[in-house]
């Protein structure tokens, strides 16, 4: 929406953490809500009337992207799939929110979750929904067995972790300084790579310092 220099609402952080630290940005959703509809009915619109209608909308988030794509989709007769993130289906668990949660998984034709953790909570919010998992980032066999894990640790090359994503409590940053703290006592020159910002940035960095991996990050 207009002005661009007013669009913070969905930076630093996310939606949530942006409304947390400035409480005055709900002034923006409105504005962001009658944004999308305006903008994704035109789009879809102009489509059909040239010819070469959109089939299917993919969405982010589940309110309120999720939820209001979902209704234009709907009218459209355009098939909707919807990605729930972490804090999407942790957070706002209550009341209205939970109900429009449920309700933009009814739109949707398919929602697709990161991990099998993830799934279950969206059962939870809406027993119908039947949940497609999609890893994000690397995953890591099930079947490693002790003897591979050690080796793979005294491999000279072995020398950098790295943890990349949004810096937010729910993330797990904080795990990844932990299991760092632990494998620089094993791994003297092993050092570690953070790649993203977020609210948590200064906290990570004190617990860092805490645990006397802040040189090595």
């Amino acid at each position: 929406f207009w002005p661009e220099s007013l669009q913070g609402l969905f930076y630093g952080g996310g939606a949530l953490g942006a409304l947390s630290r400035h409480p005055y940005k709900i002034l923006l959703l409105p504005f962001f809500a009658i944004s999308l509809l305006y903008f994704l009915h035109k789009t879809l619109k102009f489509a059909k009337k040239s010819g070469d209608p959109y089939t299917l909308v993919h969405s982010h988030w589940l309110i309120p992207t999720g939820l209001l794509t979902g209704l234009v989709a709907q009218h459209h007769k355009c098939e909707h799939v919807v990605t729930c993130h972490g804090s999407d289906l942790m957070k706002l668990k209550s009341g209205i929110f939970h109900r429009m949660k449920r309700w933009g998984m009814k739109l949707a034709r398919r929602v697709h979750v990161n991990s099998p953790a993830m799934s279950d909570l969206a059962v939870d919010i809406a027993p119908f929904v039947k949940a497609v998992t999609i890893p994000l980032g690397v995953q890591v066999p099930l079947d490693v067995k002790t003897e591979e894990a050690q080796q793979f640790l005294q491999n000279k090359q072995f020398q950098k972790v790295a943890f990349v994503g949004r810096l937010s409590r729910e993330k797990g940053a904080d795990i990844f300084l932990e299991v760092f703290c632990l494998l620089q006592k094993r791994l003297a020159d092993i050092q570690a790579i953070i790649v993203g910002d977020g609210p948590e940035s200064d906290i990570l960095k004190e617990r860092a310092k805490e645990l006397g991996v802040l040189e090595n990050c």
